[in-house]
């Protein structure tokens, strides 16, 4: 009975040993994966095409700074805005 037992134990043992190993080893393929100097050269383009492309929306922002608290004042100043 007691053979049993610790058979069981051992296997199971064994088994989470095995699925950490597994998972170790995923864990490191990605690790290894994304610090190679290729995947460096795909990421960075791609960072820099979002700078670029957030630069342009932000040079096409226009903020509105309010000259006076009249409501036409501030309807032709948000027509010339959105105008432009």
């Amino acid at each position: 009975m007691k053979l049993t037992v610790l058979v069981r134990k051992s296997f199971s043992y064994i088994i989470c040993i095995l699925c950490v190993q597994e998972r170790f080893d995923d864990v490191q393929s990605k690790f290894t994966q994304f610090s190679s100097p290729s995947a460096e050269s795909k990421v960075f383009p791609k960072i820099e095409r979002i700078w670029r492309a957030l630069r342009q929306v932000e040079q096409k922002l226009c903020f509105l700074e309010l000259a006076s608290d009249d409501p036409e004042s501030i309807q032709g100043q948000l027509n010339h805005c959105t105008v432009s």
